[in-house]
């Protein structure tokens, strides 16, 4: 309904918006999990037109890529773990948020390997076949 949150409010820091398990959960409740596709974010982020014209096809739509370039093509940040200041996230902090992060992304995990269950698209997988 129109009046229903798909997801709790969570403050200023807005931590439920990386719990994506929690998010697709209340989609696959609310809509036929088979018009639902996720798409992983390496992906789109290493080549988007070979990823969203997969999706096009998956839709049964054509998909037309004029003007558009691998974003490996026009990156504008690195694979470093230093933010804009310089500083490096510590290993214990990473210890935690890896600890905190675990279940949520074994939920997801399991949400996108379940039959019947939520389209997965992910063509840095197809890439690494070959």
């Amino acid at each position: 309904t129109p009046e229903q949150a798909l997801w709790p409010h969570c403050g200023p820091e807005g931590l439920f918006g990386s719990l994506y398990s929690k998010q697709l959960a209340t989609f696959a409740e609310t809509f036929n999990p088979d018009q639902v596709y996720v798409v992983s974010f390496d992906s789109y982020t290493k080549n988007g037109p070979r990823t969203l014209s997969k999706l096009a096809s998956q839709l049964g739509l054509d998909f037309d890529s004029e003007g558009m370039s691998a974003s490996s093509d026009t990156a504008a940040t690195d694979d470093s773990e230093e933010d804009s200041s310089g500083d490096q996230m510590g290993e214990a902090t990473r210890k935690k948020l890896n600890r905190f992060f675990d279940p949520y992304r074994d939920e997801l995990y399991s949400m996108l390997q379940m039959e019947g269950g939520l389209n997965y698209i992910d063509i840095t997988e197809e890439s690494q076949m070959f």
